[in-house]
């Protein structure tokens, strides 16, 4: 089926459509008063047009209208035939007399009184579109509706253009066995019109089903579904839930998001979506996200590549902003819930918006379930400067999200061991210990003894959270993050590991090099401090036996002797090829190799391209595993040695430059520069470095500018740059400048942006 629209003589068809609908507009009602009216009316209307507006080349009537013609007639008449009577345009239509000598019918002001009044005889125009235009092309109908004058003005207006297509279309139904309804592939594509375009999808996600029915797959149709309980639309103020379950729809959107001009319009008809079925949007949007980016990995040959490369890439800013609200709505608690009588993990708690969070969150877990431990653990970071209190129920409302999942024990086996980050699942085994819901000594003993080469990581990883975290405890009464229970069960287990292990070399942030052994006594000296009563579970001399703490002149070598052995186990111990451990242990490798040199950098980006490429699955996995790994360590930039963070700044850039990250991916990434770009580096060290850092990448990614035209204006209106560096924000404004001259073709991608603080989700 060609849905292009006819090819001959497009602007023609459409001046002489124009014209028509102009002295149509004259005649006014009168010419409505009967079909045999109407037709007469458009038959001599198109005679007089210069050449028959190439629209009829004989005296047949209408059996030689074109579909961009018959497109404006019933947008014409679906406006006129619903606007609210006007005085001046009834004062300047002719007069009945008028019209009916002018047709050349004598009994026509018979019929006058029917005119209703003087209103467009709708019912009229209904017959004549179905009697006289069955042999159009109607898709094509549909598909000429994009020209410059098109826009919806209400859902009225929209409901009798719909009513009086499918009149048209009816009889082709049955004769060429066309679809009745107005096609939603017809509406989708892009569009000349974006304003008219968008002025469509607005009022059709506005209406009813009986109005119009979004055809929707079964996917769609599930995603569709977690608005209804029972049976029941719980959504009450969504008239039309597929239509925000429509991959094509919020795609769409999402191009047309990336036109300056009309974001804030896409913005606030994706408010009232978030309004009225966020259970929808959460699920369709993640979805789609995910098939967008396997189509752009799957595209092969040029031009599909860059269509699959710009449909992954539409909107970014866009599905930004609406994650970085859906994120707080279904897994960070209410604010208005979190006063006394709250904290316990038995459900997450409910907001006005979300109507239906089991069903929405049991569904996105069947469309990823790292999607749902990214968010998670997204949340979670999000409270870092929140109050103790406010952290402690987005904790019990990630649990309660947790339990209502499709597969409980999987989901909360995969937060707490499954996930890169520690320092959440610590704190998830510490909440659920307190409630009974996890016996934490033991689930210590199994980390450990699962965790393989990376038992040292682990427990430098426990000694850190727990000296970030014990100033701040106290009973479990007071449901703290950290109780004074679990510090004790926690002292107690990390006492209990070898001497090996306590032997074990951890870097400090000075660069000073200690042994495990020796920050274990410094963190268990400091809680006993705190908190006294811990002496009574931890005696003073529990710290002379294997905690690898320097005693006499021999230990320096007892320890180097202790290191050489470790290293031989190793060496006999290596994991299994493509194991996580493999994984892990290749990946820590080629970050060494980045951090010796520039040079080294840039090698292994061109080896991270082959391996993104490879067909070998280990390769993929190590290339996954860095990216990860790598956006995992953007929160201790600030803390990096000056080399270090230019060749990860600069690494950072070449990700972007050579397009090694996409989708999702794609947007963190950029996200992350332009945190780092808005640190006032005059403010701190810390915020001095991120800033460099930011400055680094940026560098590098220079020429890929123009593809994000949204992002470049977030950059320039940063206050800092435009004081401290006038030579390349002028830069950057004239690649905004230059793509605005280019946009009219509707090919840049934007990435930028946002409707609040918080970051987007990673996955």
């Amino acid at each position: 089926m060609n849905l292009g629209g006819p090819s001959s003589n497009n602007a023609n068809d459409n001046n002489a459509g124009a014209t028509l609908i102009h002295i149509l507009f004259d005649l006014g009602p009168a010419c409505t008063t009967n079909a045999a009216t109407l037709r007469e009316a458009l038959r001599l209307v198109t005679q007089k047009l210069p050449n028959n507006g190439g629209l009829n080349n004989n005296n047949n009537g209408l059996s030689s209208w074109k579909e961009p013609a018959v497109a404006r007639l019933i947008h014409f008449f679906s406006a006129v035939g619903t606007k609210p009577n006007n005085t001046n345009e009834k004062e300047n239509a002719l007069s009945a007399a008028f019209v009916g000598a002018w047709i050349n019918n004598p009994d026509w002001n018979k019929d006058a009184s029917k005119n209703n009044g003087g209103e467009w005889n709708l019912e009229v125009i209904s017959q004549v579109l179905t009697t006289d235009f069955a042999r159009l092309h109607w898709p094509s109908v549909g598909r000429s509706f994009d020209f410059s004058e098109f826009k919806i003005r209400d859902g009225r207006h929209l409901e009798v253009l719909l009513a009086l297509f499918r009149a048209g279309a009816s009889a082709a139904v049955q004769q060429q066995q066309q679809q009745q309804q107005l096609p939603l592939d017809v509406i989708t594509v892009e569009w000349s019109n974006r304003l008219g375009q968008l002025s469509l999808l607005e009022h059709l996600l506005a209406c009813p089903p009986n109005v119009y029915s979004f055809t929707v797959d079964n996917e769609e149709a599930l995603d569709a579904s977690t608005v209804v309980v029972d049976g029941t639309l719980v959504a009450t103020n969504c008239p039309n839930p597929r239509g925000w379950a429509s991959s094509k729809v919020l795609q769409r959107l999402l191009h047309l998001s990336d036109d300056k001009n009309l974001h804030p319009k896409v913005r606030e008809i994706f408010v009232v979506g978030l309004l009225s079925c966020p259970e929808i949007i959460l699920c369709a949007l993640v979805r789609l996200q995910l098939s967008v980016a396997r189509s752009a990995d799957q595209a092969s040959g040029g031009d599909a590549r860059a269509v699959a490369a710009a449909n992954a890439g539409a909107g970014m800013p866009m599905k930004g902003e609406l994650m970085r609200e859906l994120i707080p709505l279904f897994f960070k608690p209410n604010p208005n819930n979190m006063g006394g009588g709250q904290g316990h993990p038995h459900g997450p708690q409910h907001n006005n918006v979300v109507r239906n969070m089991p069903g929405a969150l049991r569904r996105l877990w069947s469309i990823s379930q790292n999607t749902v431990v990214a968010a998670c653990i997204e949340a979670w970071r999000s409270t870092a400067g929140d109050p103790p209190q406010t952290r402690f129920a987005t904790v019990v409302h990630i649990i309660g999200v947790v339990r209502i999942l499709p597969s409980p024990e999987n989901a909360i086996a995969t937060i707490l061991n499954g996930n890169k980050d520690p320092e959440f699942s610590l704190t998830v085994a510490f909440v659920m210990a307190d409630h009974d819901m996890l016996q934490l000594r033991p689930w210590l003993t199994d980390r450990w003894n699962t965790s393989g080469a990376n038992k040292g990581m682990f427990a430098v990883a426990l000694i850190s959270y727990v000296g970030k975290n014990y100033p701040h405890a106290s009973p479990r009464r007071n449901k703290p993050l950290v109780s004074i229970e679990n510090l004790s069960t926690t002292l107690q287990f990390v006492l209990s590991l070898d001497a090996e292990t306590m032997n074990g070399a951890v870097p400090t942030p000075s660069g000073k090099v200690v042994t495990l052994g020796e920050s274990v006594k410094a963190i268990v000296d400091a809680c006993l401090v705190r908190h006294p009563s811990l002496a009574e579970v931890i005696p003073n001399n529990s710290m002379t036996s294997n905690v690898g703490v320097p005693n006499n002149a021999d230990s320096a070598s007892n320890t180097q002797q202790q290191q050489q052995n470790q290293q031989q186990q190793q060496q006999q111990q290596r994991p299994t090829p493509g194991s996580q451990d493999d994984i892990e242990e290749c990946a820590n490798q080629y970050f060494q190799q980045i951090y010796a040199s520039e040079e080294s950098a840039r090698k292994v980006v061109e080896m991270l391209k082959s391996f993104k490429a490879s067909g070998n699955a280990r390769e993929n996995d190590i290339f996954a595993c860095m990216i990860h790994n790598l956006f995992d360590e953007y929160r201790f930039f600030s803390k990096y040695p000056e080399k270090e963070l230019r060749i990860t700044g600069i690494l950072f850039g070449l990700l972007i430059k050579e397009q090694l990250v996409s989708s999702i991916t794609l947007g963190i990434a950029l996200r992350y520069v332009l945190e780092a770009l808005r640190k006032p580096p005059s403010q701190s060290p810390q915020s001095g470095k991120m800033f460099r850092f930011g400055m680094f990448a940026l560098e590098q990614f220079k020429e890929r500018l123009h593809e994000w035209p949204q992002y470049c204006s977030h950059i320039v209106q940063i206050p800092h740059l435009r004081d401290g560096y006038s030579n390349l924000v002028g830069e950057i404004e004239g690649v905004v400048v230059d793509d605005g001259q280019h946009s009219t073709a509707g090919s840049s991608i934007s990435t930028g942006g946002g409707l609040g603080g918080g970051g987007g989700m990673g996955g």
